[in-house]
Order: C-alpha cells, then structure tokens, then sequence
C-alpha cells in the first residue's frame, strides 16, 4: 500500500550537494545534446542507431543501441496521485533493423532522485508490449541516488533492492508494488509484463516510448526537480529469420502449361527452364504451392532443370522433370496401385471395392484382384477359389507373377503363395518347406525373384532360375526381400538392418550394395529397369513417404501433384513409372503412370 504523506527528513548539506551536482550538470548536459543535434528531434530520437565512437547513423542488425539523451524530468508538485514526467513519454524511434527481437535491455543514465521509491518506470514497445522497469524501489528513508545509471536486464543476477540505496548496476526489472501501479493516458492500461522477455518476438522496428511519474505526492522538498539526467537507451539483438526458400517437388505437362508444384512460392515467383526465365502466372487457389509457366508445356522435355525465383532473389534448387502424371484407376474400384510395367507399356497392378489396402503377409477381409492395363484397357486379373489375387511384376513377354492367398473360415485372406501367370496358364510357386512366399519381379529369361517366411518366422529373398530355388540374404540383415530382377540377373530390394532401419539394395554379380536416399529414415528399392535405373520409396525426417528415381548414381525425389503420399513401384526401359499416390492422409490409394516427354 503506498504512503500518501512522507515523512522525511534531508540534512540542508544532502539540498546543496544536490542543487550543485544539478547545476553543474546542466551546462554539460547542454553541451551533449548541442554535439547531438542532428539526431535529436526534442524528444524522439530516430531513423537508425548512433554511434558514439563517430557520431552518424548506421542501420544494424543485432544487437544495436539507440539512444535519447533528452533529460526526462518530474517534478514532486502536483497534488493528484501521481506527477508526470517531462516529457511523458520520452520516445526512441527504432528503424534499419532485421527480423525479431531476441533480447532488450534497457539504461536509465545518471539518475537524480531524492526519493526514488516514488518512481515508477514503465516501457512500451511498437508492437504494444508493455513491461514495469522499476517500482517502488529503494531505501525508504535516506535513499537519495546521485548519477547512478541502471541497466535492466533478464539476464542480471538479481532484481533492484527493497530497502537498501539503489547503486549503479545491471538488475532485473524490478516491480514491488504492482497491485497500484498507475501510468495516465497516453500511457497504456495494465496489466503490465514483468520481465524483458514480453518483447521477444516483435518487430524491434518503430516507437519505444518510456513513462515515468513520481506517484506520491506533497513530499516536503518537492520543489526539488528529480531526473534522469542523460536520458535512457535500449540495446536491441535481434534474431534473422532468413526468408524461406522456394521448393519444387513436382512439375507436369498440361497441353501448352507447364505447371510447376512445391512450396514458399510468392506472387511475383517465376520459373525458369534450363536456365531460361519463362513466362509466369500464380494459381489464385494455390498461392504458394503452385505456378503455371503458361506455354513452357511445349518447350520442356524429360532430364531438363526447372527452379522457381521468387520475387526476393531467393532460388529453389535445381528439379530434374522426369515428365507428366496420368491417374489410372480400375474403373469403380475404391483403391488401386500400379505395380510394374513393361517395355512396350503394359501395366500391371492390384485394385479392391473395400477400404483395405490388399497386401500379402496381414489378413484382410476383403477380396482384392490384380489388373492388366493394355493401352486404354483394363483386364481383371483373378486366380480361380483366390480371395486375393496379387500381381506385382510383368515382363516383356507378358508373363505376370505375384501372390494369391485362399479364404479362410472366418472369411480372411489366408496364406500367401506364389503364382506365375503365362499365356492364361496359371502355377503356384512354392518356395521349398516355407510358411508362405510371394514372387515380386521377372525378367525376360523367365528367372524370378520374391520373398518367403521361413519355418522360424524369418524372412529371405530368394531367385527362381530353371526351376531351382535359390536364398537371398543381405549380410547381418534380419529381413531380406527381393522386390525386382534385370536381364542381366542383377536383384534389387529391401534389407532390414540389425538395428530396425530399412534400407535398398541391389546385389550385383555376388556384391550387396545398400540403397539410401539422402537423408531419409527409410529406404525401399522397388523396380528396376533393362538400362539399371531403380525407383521406390523413402520416407523423409517429417515421416512423410515419397518416390524416388535413381538413375546414373543421382536421386530425384517423386511427388504426385498435392500427393501426401507417393510411392513409385515400377520403371521400363522406356522411363516410364508407375505406382500409388494419396492425396490426404488416411485417403484411398491411386495408381498413376509418370510418363517422360521427347
């Protein structure tokens, strides 16, 4: 609770020493804001940072310090709650600074008060914070303070004193009264920040307004002017925050439009073909994910470099096109994936009127079918008595292979086993004393390769040539699965490291090489082509799973338009590459064909 009278009592030395200091200070003070005269405007200092060591304006980063030398004086001669200071507020306009505040701190400079516990200091930044410097602080008694200088900041070791004469010093914003704390118009109401940290995270840029006032009145030497003598400062440190760089994670051919998918693009971003500026416009539903370059559809081909400039200079990395996605459905089915394609274009995939998504090794309880996509038209693909039928590989000479598994009693999906399909002539293959197999890729001698548990519930790769059965295990892996076979016999899949990280692989002429996108948790090898390029799935550090393309020792990332899922499965000698894509997540499963462009 404030006093409304105090009773005090000043030896007639303390009000001479007093007046002397002040006078003497006057003509020095005087002196300094001459010297400072082009940059202070009354009371408001502006329009960057001064620098003391040579006297002009620089615009800083972080930290910077400006300063208002102006004395801020208040006089103990009203008789309402409180006096106000002179001025009130004294100002420090900030400007030339990047990114947000990080840390302020701030300097009252040789102050002069005969009773300081009457003096409450409250900051104000641009943004509106507000913050208590110091209140009711100090001796109450003869606590008289002649030139000493403040300094606030969070980081000092302890708060201004209670009840002993305030030193010269750093402290921590000091507030212990806060319950009465009254600033009047045009300062702001409370309630009032308590430490520095309120101004983290705004913008340093604009008006710091500094409110004082004496808030007891009737004191027996009021006519004694008390004050901030050589005015207050701020030192501002801010964090840059770099502006975001534009991403691309897709790009496809729409008749003469090129469009262009990714992220942090801004209105006013191009793109550029190979280099070349192009012709540029923002779709008005996807402000920042995408761009049409209105007649580069004719100009780009497949293996050309796009990268989008946005209006700050900022460039996306190089993005290789790979060319132009088609959905390809099987007509009414609620999912369908595309698994394999061969060189003269013919698809194979899996497609279910359920909500599951068909795969071998987990019971379902809904049927899914395999399908032959020849051109424009759709074959259902199903195995007699199958509750799946699964086709995951088709080569040049049409001969399909995959995994069927029968009903069980309770209706589910029971053991998997493998099948080749040649000329309608459907064979199980069975993998020699093992719980269950699938076959996952041929080439065109026929050989063939798949997965199969064995009796202890391990699973191994194996290859199929001229009827004998061979194990496929990457060395220290507790998973092997063989997923794809070139003409050359190289095998390509998915191990299972010691440690639980999935990796790909390509096993080639005797020697096992690990297959890892960069910077990916998990890696899967899925296809392979005649020419050795592999495409499949990696899923990046937000978990978020994608396609990728291998080609010539480089990676290219493969993003369905507006995909929160994309998992590329199969590539012909042609380039040409097909797999799944989700738009939302927990969403049905698309098929799609990537197609490149000559």
């Amino acid at each position: 609770m404030k006093r409304i009278m105090k009773s005090r009592i000043i030896a007639l030395a303390l009000m001479v020493s007093l007046l002397l200091v002040m006078a003497a200070s006057a003509q020095a003070r005087a002196d300094k804001i001459k010297a400072l005269a082009e940059v202070v405007l009354h009371d408001d200092i502006s329009a960057g940072v001064f620098d003391a060591q040579i006297g002009n304006l620089s615009p800083q980063s972080a930290p910077s310090t400006f300063a208002n030398p102006t004395t801020v004086t208040v006089f103990d001669n009203s008789l309402e709650d409180v006096s106000l200071a002179s001025p009130y507020p004294s100002n420090i306009t900030v400007s030339g600074l990047l990114g947000s505040v990080s840390k302020v701190t701030i300097t009252l400079t040789r102050l002069n008060f005969g009773f300081p516990k009457d003096v409450d200091v409250l900051l104000v930044g641009p943004d509106g914070q507000s913050l208590i410097l110091m209140s009711d602080a100090g001796d109450d008694g003869t606590g008289h303070i002649i030139n000493k200088t403040l300094t606030f900041d969070d980081a000092a070791p302890s708060p201004l004193p209670f009840d002993r004469t305030l030193r010269s010093g750093t402290y921590k914003p000091t507030d212990f009264d806060s319950d009465t704390d009254f600033f009047p118009a045009p300062a702001p109401v409370g309630p009032y920040g308590t430490t520095l940290s309120v101004f983290h995270g705004t913008n340093p840029n604009g008006k710091w307004s500094l409110y004082v006032v004496d808030d007891v009145y009737d004191d027996p030497f009021g006519e004694l002017p008390e004050e901030i003598t050589d005015g207050w400062s701020l030192t501002v440190t801010t964090q840059i925050t770099p502006p975001p760089i534009p991403k691309i994670t897709s790009a496809s051919v729409e008749g003469k439009r090129l469009l262009v998918f990714g992220e942090d693009f801004d209105i006013g971003a191009v793109i550029l073909l190979n280099g070349a500026e192009q012709k540029t416009i923002t779709d008005d539903q996807n402000l920042k994910t995408t761009l049409i370059g209105k007649k580069a559809g004719n100009k780009i081909h497949t293996g050309d470099k796009l990268q989008v400039r946005n209006t700050n200079a900022t460039l996306s990395e190089e993005f290789t096109f790979i060319g132009s996605y088609t959905t390809i459905d099987f007509p009414g089915a609620n999912i369908s994936t595309a698994w394999a394609i061969n060189s003269v274009g013919n698809i194979i995939g899996t497609y279910t009127y359920g909500d599951q998504h068909p795969q071998v090794g987990s019971s379902v309880d809904q049927p899914a079918y395999g399908f032959l996509l020849d051109t424009a038209s759709f074959t259902s693909i199903e195995l007699p008595g199958a509750f799946l039928t699964l086709p995951y590989a088709i080569n040049d000479e049409r001969t399909i292979v995959g995994a069927y598994a029968e009903k069980t009693l309770d209706n589910k999906s029971g053991t998997s086993h493998a099948f080749q399909l040649s000329s309608g002539d459907f064979t199980s293959l069975d993998y020699p004393s093992a719980k269950s197999n699938s076959a996952w890729g041929i080439n065109s001698a026929g050989d063939i390769v798949g997965v199969y548990l064995a009796a202890n519930d391990t699973r191994h790769g194996f290859l199929l040539h001229k009827g004998e059965f061979t194990s496929i295990d990457y060395p220290g892996a507790i998973l092997t699965w063989a997923r794809g076979i070139t003409a050359s016999g190289d095998v390509l899949g998915l191990y299972t490291a010691a440690d639980g990280t999935g990796h790909g692989f390509l096993l080639h002429k005797g020697e096992f090489t690990s297959i890892d996108y960069p910077g990916a948790i998990f890696t899967n090898a899925l296809g392979i082509n005649a020419r050795g390029d592999i495409v499949g799935r990696y899923d990046s550090a937000d978990g978020k799973q994608h396609g990728y393309l291998l080609s010539k020792s480089d990676f290219t990332s493969i993003d369905f338009p507006g995909a929160s899922k994309t998992v590329a499965r199969g590539i012909n000698r042609r380039g040409q590459i097909v797999g799944e894509y989700i738009i939302s997540s927990g969403g049905k499963a698309h098929a799609f064909v990537l197609s490149g462009v000559e």
